[in-house]
């Protein structure tokens, strides 16, 4: 009994003292906004029309993206009823939208713009239905054969979609865009009930393809997830996390800085904890918009005693900094 209650007791104690040399060092997942810049740079053009989008939902896509494009404030959506007067008015067709000299003729009354026309590829719902034998569980809860039906839902969507320029009647952007997706249900008690709106879905995946291709054309924001490192020797690491994790990127440059200079000037302290609180110096700097000084406290950190995500995070600092110039060229502050 005794021998039993000190392993009990040793076993405890173990436990105590991981979980204290666990808290110790701790990493934190932080979550940062930023923008990306597009594909093409149109910054140039400042007024946009919207021609027709053929095929199912069309008209309907056609008013995603120009709703898409007024949220960008980066463009002057031209009145779509107007343009589909002046076309209807020339006795444009569908088909000869897509043709440049349609598009410079219609440059003659609207001005310089994009002309955006497109065409929906596909947009289709289809069900699939199976049967495979099974083990059931009846009421007195004993197994029984039965057989178990399934349901499933395969949405799929894709659109091209192209703008024109209407001065020159030359394409400067086309993309091709899909998006899938399906969903199951199952039952072995006769047909399962549905509980989807196949139409619904489909009205998603339209708001999908559509940005997707405003990616192509307008900066956009991304979510970018980092890992910062805490320790209870350095508690001004902490609080820098705690102000990275809000956005006030000058705060958390402030404290992690204490913690870096506090690191670097007591012997006592690991070089994995020194290395550590350069890095996080670094990656504060860096997702502020300092690049190039991010980037040298990365490279302090590796030097002292480098980790894998030193490497990997030098990299997307390197790639922020590519960007920022390209939002730059593209009239949109990187911040």
């Amino acid at each position: 009994m005794i021998a039993k209650l000190f392993r009990l007791m040793s076993c405890g104690l173990f436990l105590i003292i991981l979980t204290v040399l666990i808290g110790c060092a701790t990493t934190s997942k932080v979550k940062v906004e930023r923008w990306k810049p597009a594909e093409l740079n149109i910054s140039n053009y400042k007024k946009v029309a919207i021609g027709e989008i053929k095929g199912v939902n069309g008209d309907g896509i056609a008013d995603l993206l120009a709703h898409a494009l007024v949220a960008t404030n980066r463009f002057e959506v031209l009145d779509r009823s107007n343009i589909n007067q002046i076309i209807k008015e020339q006795r444009i067709s569908a088909s000869a939208q897509f043709e440049p000299a349609t598009a410079v003729a219609l440059g003659k009354m609207i001005g310089s713009a994009i002309l955006f026309v497109g065409n929906v590829n596909r947009r289709e719902y289809k069900q699939n239905q199976g049967m495979e034998q099974s083990t059931c569980i009846d009421d007195k809860y004993r197994p029984i054969n039965c057989t178990k039906i399934t349901i499933t839902g395969i949405w799929s969507n894709q659109i091209t979609i192209k703008g024109i320029d209407t001065s020159t009647g030359r394409i400067i952007a086309t993309k091709t865009v899909q998006w899938g997706t399906k969903t199951s249900v199952s039952s072995d008690k006769g047909m399962p009930n549905i509980n989807w709106d196949p139409e619904a879905v489909l009205v998603e995946m339209d708001k999908i393809v559509v940005n997707k291709f405003m990616q192509m054309i307008a900066p956009y924001t991304v979510s970018e997830e980092v890992e910062l490192f805490t320790d209870e020797k350095l508690p001004e690491l902490g609080r820098g996390v705690t102000y990275a994790r809000y956005g006030e990127w000058e705060k958390a440059i402030d404290n992690i800085k204490e913690g870096s200079r506090k690191a670097d000037d007591n012997p006592g302290f690991s070089a994995q904890l020194r290395a550590r609180a350069h890095y996080d110096l670094g990656i504060a700097l860096g997702y502020s918009g300092r690049y190039e000084e991010g980037i040298r406290e990365i490279e302090k950190a590796i030097n002292i005693e480098a980790e894998e995500v030193y490497f990997k995070e030098i990299q997307k600092i390197k790639s922020f900094h590519n960007d920022s110039e390209r939002l730059r060229k593209q009239g949109q502050d990187a911040s």
